[in-house]
This record gives C-alpha cells, structure tokens and sequence, in this order.
C-alpha cells in the first residue's frame, strides 16, 4: 500500500464555486477498472489533512489517499488556475507515473491473463 498526497488549492472556496454551478476544484483520485471493453472510475475516498493549511484553507490543505497495486487516475490543480491530470501505477507497494498509453497496455496485459487462465 502506498500513499498519495494532493494539495487542494483554493479549498476555502472550492463549495462555494461547486453550489454556483462552477467547477470543483477539489483533488480526486480514482482506481481503473475495464468493464466492456470500457475504462471506469471508482472514486476513492481522501483523508483530508489540514495541519499544512494557512488560516482561511486556501492553501496547504492535502488530500491523502490509501492505494493498494493497480492503476489509477488522479487531478489537482498545481496552481489557482491550472488544472493537472495524471495517471499511476501501483506494483508491489512502489508508484510509478503512467500515461496514457500505458494505461492501455495494463489492461490489455490484463485482459490477456485473464483469457489465458483455466477460468476465464
């Protein structure tokens, strides 16, 4: 199991923005599945840690995440108005960044044990 740790910038303000019909800004981070031949999300639930934060929340608030090994697809914004998407691979307790490509090649591996196996 490892650990992913994701500043939410503008946290202060983040539900105010959503209940106006703006975006969340908000980090989420969700483990891949392939069902049907389609990629799905399962989102995880964050340990919000507030210890970093200035007085109002608008910085230094982190989202943690518990990841156990498979692939996974997370965003944050690194600054107030940039947006960042990124994709991981969890094996044998050790992160690896991912991209795209790499995404596709898991679960075509995947699939692959899965037809060769005396159950599947």
């Amino acid at each position: 199991m490892v650990s992913l740790r994701l500043e939410s910038v503008g946290d202060d303000t983040s539900r105010a923005f959503a209940a106006m019909g703006g975006p969340n800004r908000r980090p989420w981070c969700a483990r891949l599945s392939r069902r049907d031949g389609r990629l799905h999300r399962s989102f995880i639930r964050a340990q919000v840690d507030y210890s970093e934060a200035n007085s109002v929340g608008s910085r230094g608030v982190m989202y943690c995440y518990l990841l156990t090994d498979g692939m996974y697809e997370y965003r944050y914004y690194s600054s107030w108005s940039h947006e960042e998407r990124k994709f991981l691979c969890v094996h044998q307790s050790q992160k690896f960044d991912a991209g795209p490509d790499d995404v596709e090649t898991h679960f075509n591996e995947e699939d692959a044990r899965c037809q060769s196996s005396p159950w599947g």
